[in-house]
């Protein structure tokens, strides 16, 4: 019996197929099999499947009549003979220890799922852009490579939001009947499933160490499609009722799901309309969705409802209230940061060399954010944890901040840093040590994973 079955989902991925083939069948743990499902690829992906099928007997090729990605996962757990279920997308790829280690975590601690950290790219003509992202937000580190119990999984529905960074156990799985929904096409349909492992787990694992590696500039992904607001629409309407019947008592899964998918609803709404999207209709295409969710809000209890309600302040109250001006300042919303975002490029362009200070997440959105603008006159990073000085950061070197000024007097110093009190420390630390306030810039807060949904094209950046 293979150890761990890999699902794979395909449809007309030949541009990257080979790539994640090859991380996967080359896996460090050998006792594993992959099972590919493929909703009737046209362009020359079945082809490279047959031969990887021909070529290695742990790979089983499916097919299936629907072009759902959900449909496509949930073929592969009925099929599955492994002991733990593991996803991979077909744009994306693995590090090839990554099942080994995940399957002695998983197996020494006796968990329902274990997760790990995984790494976002994208690729540009002279350069692979790679950043770090954890599940657990850095307030949790010390819940790493420990077990936690099920009860403390809640705090992290906001940051987990992935399934194919972990394995998870086919007896727990069939045991809670954890599915996909089958929704047409690759939108979202992972949402429910996460939500369901994170409820029902008893314990579950999340190692410090990355795993997995993920594609953020495959334009044909669901995050850049125009009707990405429906596709939270539907994940929601079927993931909440499911949560409703199975969520643990005193359990506050559910009221964070639906703040999670309403905040996401938000973004992706103020992202269609700034494509251009009509607000004509949008009233009677939300109804549902709008109905639905403050169906849900009322199941919640007082505690529950006032969390909610301080999360979303003015927006709840006026998609509750008055959806026109909810739909307007969603839109302006979304387009002043994106005027934001496209200043600082414009700043940018215009200088000699860039020197970002910070190397946290914000300073990586910058770099990510600047490199995907077509700028290459960042010469380095500086920061004031002296941990950090001499390593290398997203290729560029971190500096102390003595050393950049000395080397880089009459560059632009971009300050990537999340508190608006520790970015005025910083720039009158910068002006004391004889920077002009001129050469001194507040970079909007871009984070690693928001920089990548930001798609290049020639001449700059748009949605």
């Amino acid at each position: 019996m293979p150890k761990v079955s890999i699902i794979i989902p395909c449809l007309n991925s030949v541009k990257y197929i080979r790539e994640t083939m090859e991380s996967v069948v080359n896996q460090t743990l050998k006792e594993i099999e992959i099972i590919v499902v493929d909703a009737g690829s046209t362009d020359g992906t079945l082809d490279i499947l047959n031969e990887y099928a021909r070529a290695d007997s742990r790979v089983r090729l499916l097919h299936s009549e629907k072009k759902s990605m959900g449909y496509q996962y949930n073929i592969g757990m009925d099929a599955a003979l492994g002991e733990y279920i593991g996803f991979v997308e077909t744009d994306d790829y693995t590090e090839l220890v990554m099942y080994e280690y995940l399957y002695e975590a998983i197996t020494e601690s006796n968990v329902d799922y274990a997760k790990a950290r995984f790494n976002m790219f994208v690729d540009l003509p002279d350069e692979r852009l790679v950043v770090s992202y954890s599940p657990l937000p850095r307030n949790k580190a010390h819940m790493r490579n420990r077990v936690m119990a099920g009860c403390e999984l809640e705090e992290l529905s906001a940051c987990d939001v992935n399934i194919w960074n972990g394995i998870y156990g086919k007896k727990f799985i069939q045991k809670n009947n954890i599915r996909f929904s089958e929704t047409a096409g690759a939108a979202f349909q992972d949402t429910g499933f996460v939500v369901q492992t994170m409820m029902l787990a008893e314990k579950a694992l999340y190692i410090d160490r990355p795993s997995y590696r993920y594609r953020r500039d495959n334009s044909a992904s669901s995050i850049y499609d125009g009707k990405a607001y429906k596709f939270m629409m539907d994940e929601f309407m079927y993931a909440y009722p499911i949560i409703q019947a199975k969520k643990r008592e005193a359990s506050l899964i559910g009221q964070r799901t639906l703040d999670r998918h309403f905040g996401l609803f938000g973004y992706f709404l103020g992202r269609s309309l700034l494509r251009g999207k009509s607000e004509d209709g949008l009233f009677e295409e939300v109804r549902p969705f709008r109905e639905f969710i403050l169906d849900a809000y009322r199941t919640l209890d007082e505690a529950e409802k006032a969390w909610t309600d301080l999360r979303n302040s003015l927006f709840w109250s006026l998609f509750v209230n008055d959806f026109d001006l909810y739909c307007a300042l969603t839109g302006e919303s979304a387009e002043q940061r994106l005027k934001t975002c496209l200043e600082f490029i414009g700043m940018c362009e215009r200088q000699d060399k860039i020197v970002i200070f910070g190397c946290g997440d914000a300073g990586s959105g910058a770099y990510c954010y600047s490199r995907r603008g077509g700028l290459k006159n960042i010469v380095g990073f500086c920061d004031n944890d002296d941990k950090q000085w001499g390593k290398i950061h997203m290729g560029q070197t971190v500096f102390s901040p003595k050393e950049a000024m000395e080397k880089y007097k009459d560059a632009l110093y971009a300050i990537a840093i999340t508190d608006l009190s520790h970015a005025e420390s910083i720039r009158k630390q910068l002006i004391g040590a004889g920077i002009r306030p001129e050469r001194i810039y507040r970079s909007p807060v871009i984070y690693p994973h928001e920089s990548f949904e930001i798609p290049t094209v020639s001449g700059g950046i748009s949605l």
